[in-house]
């Protein structure tokens, strides 16, 4: 049987849960990779902050590509939006996510962008809201250690450009909304004490409008690392 020191050094990495979409995901915004267009492992911002972090850490990046923070989406990706798009909703598997997980020390909420989508009329605040919302989720938890809520950083959806891409995927009007939507999350985070992260501030989207090329993944990976080991 185990020691209490021997449980205490087997479960002492910290935990850090990236829940996400496209960009968690690791989608590449050139078109320069093979399908699904995702950045080679080492190359997603993910794997940069797990190697910035060491091993005294362990990433999870859960990130789906088209996923919004709670709004079914009937119309993305057949494969997986499931029945009536319920697949990519955020608030929808957020918390199995979580208890799958725990215990968890931080997670990273990175949603919000797909919300741009003119198909769903959302305005900032709706987005803003959105996100709370998930926030409100992992605070009443107990998905962290000893039964206690996880911490939480979120990260703002990217200052996005108008591309024919993007504009494909239904990002009509992307850039100021996505402006507006980053300044009304940092609003809520600041008022209800959330840690948060406005990408526009560390990261430029790459070709596409919307997604990271390597470097802009590399960059976000490199700037998480401090962000992270100053919460756990």
């Amino acid at each position: 049987m185990d020691t209490p020191e021997a449980k205490r050094q087997r479960v002492s990495h910290k935990v850090v849960l990236c829940f996400g979409d496209s960009n968690t995901y690791g989608a590449s915004s050139e078109g320069d990779c093979p399908p699904p267009g995702r950045l080679p492992y080492e190359e997603r911002w993910t794997s940069v902050l797990q190697a910035g972090l060491g091993s005294d850490y362990h990433v999870i990046p859960e990130g789906l590509n088209g996923r919004t923070t709670v709004v079914d989406d009937p119309f993305e990706n057949p494969l997986f939006c499931g029945e009536g798009g319920q697949g990519m909703n955020g608030r929808r598997y957020l918390l199995p996510c979580l208890y799958s997980h725990r215990p968890i020390d931080l997670v990273v909420i990175g949603l919000g962008c797909n919300d741009l989508k003119t198909r769903f009329a959302l305005g900032p605040n709706d987005i803003a809201s959105g996100v709370m919302t998930l926030v409100s989720l992992v605070r009443e938890s107990k998905a962290g250690p000893n039964d206690t809520a996880p911490k939480i950083l979120v990260l703002s959806p990217p200052l996005c450009r108008e591309t024919s891409v993007c504009l494909s995927w239904g990002f009509g009007g992307c850039e100021n909304k996505s402006r507006d939507t980053i300044a009304a999350i940092c609003d809520r985070c600041q008022a209800d004490n959330v840690p948060c992260v406005a990408l526009s501030a560390v990261v430029e989207v790459g070709t596409d409008g919307i997604h990271f090329n390597t470097e802009g993944s590399r960059k976000l990976g490199e700037h998480m690392v401090q962000r992270v080991k100053n919460l756990i």
